[in-house]
């Protein structure tokens, strides 16, 4: 996630994974830097920095 908040900042990424149990697919939607959609609608996004 470094890379959308540094080199990536100024463009759309789309990140895709699974669920740890493997029954569904979890999409997050990051424009400019800035989390805008998440999918499923109770996914639970967790950003800090350092």
């Amino acid at each position: 996630m470094s890379l959308v908040s540094g080199k990536l900042s100024d463009q759309t990424v789309t990140v895709e994974d699974s669920s740890p149990d493997g029954t569904s697919r979890i999409r997050l939607q990051i424009e400019k830097g800035q989390l805008v959609k998440a999918e499923p609608s109770s996914t639970m996004v967790f950003i800090g920095g350092g």
